[in-house]
């Protein structure tokens, strides 16, 4: 899903002027990406509060590691504590759309897209989401 124009970004405030303007071309060209099916919801402070709850630094990528985690491990930990750990892939499919998980991990190591128009609005809304998580996390 990820587009060939996606990069990293140095900084969250560069982050974050980038996803507001994809928000803003998806506006633009009729989507609102806010409106989206995501079958759950989640927000900066759900990833916050999984962190803290936890007692793990936070990493990009979803690991289980012992003093490690990627954000969409913490929030399993947190949410399902008493569940196998192996499970956290199958959670995570069930959960939310493949999409949007692909753009919700590249949001939280600050990967942005340069444009909207070759991303679906699922993938942006991921981007966002983490993106925000990020910033509230660090």
């Amino acid at each position: 899903m990820r587009s060939e124009t996606a990069h990293p970004v140095e900084s969250i405030g560069s982050a974050i002027q980038f996803i507001t303007s994809l928000v803003q071309q998806k506006r633009q060209a009729g989507e609102d990406i806010f409106q989206v099916d995501l079958r759950a919801k989640l927000n900066s402070g759900d990833i916050y509060d999984a962190y803290e709850a936890i007692g793990r630094s936070a990493v990009a990528e979803d690991i289980l590691e012992e003093k490690s985690c990627g954000p969409l491990a913490a929030l399993f930990l947190y949410f399902k504590p008493s569940e196998d750990p192996t499970l956290l892939r199958q959670h995570i499919g069930e959960m939310f759309d493949e999409a949007y998980v692909e753009g919700f991990q590249d949001g939280f190591a600050l990967v942005v897209s340069d444009a909207a128009t070759e991303q679906d609005s699922l993938y942006v809304r991921g981007v966002y989401d983490e993106v925000m998580a990020h910033a509230a996390v660090f």
